[in-house]
């Protein structure tokens, strides 16, 4: 739990796989997108218009608290690989064949149908014109 530096909300998150967002009365405001693996530790950024959140799986979360929608989330794999992802795609990554043999991407194809691709399949989809 932590609390948001204006003092007035809370955010927590609990073995229902979901981070929510109190108000100071004690009604849920939000909830994040998930479900998720638990989130370990939690911290609201200076401004109070951030959250970032780290999880048991080694996903760390940053959130948009207005809209409670995600703005990047990086994993760490235990062999001290990394990626980076945003709304974009993988955006950095420690070794990109390790995260591509890794890690696979929900994403719609030039079809219209809902599937798995790797990293690299999806960053070549999004580089294509009009995607």
């Amino acid at each position: 739990m932590d609390y948001s530096p204006d003092g007035e909300r809370l955010f927590s998150s609990s073995y229902d796989q979901h981070v929510h967002v109190w108000n100071e009365e004690g009604h849920a405001v939000g909830t994040f997108p998930g479900p998720m693996a638990i989130g370990v530790a939690m911290a609201w950024n200076a401004a109070g218009r951030q959250i970032a959140t780290a999880h048991i799986d080694g996903a760390v979360c940053l959130w948009d608290v207005n809209t409670f929608e995600p703005k990047a989330t990086s994993i760490l794999f235990n062999d001290g690989n990394w990626a980076r992802f945003d709304s974009g795609g993988i955006s950095n990554s420690s070794d990109s064949a390790a995260v591509d043999s890794r890690v696979v991407v929900i994403a719609e194809d030039e079809s219209g149908a809902i599937g798995l691709m790797k990293v690299s399949e999806f960053r070549e989809q999004k580089a294509r014109p009009g995607n």
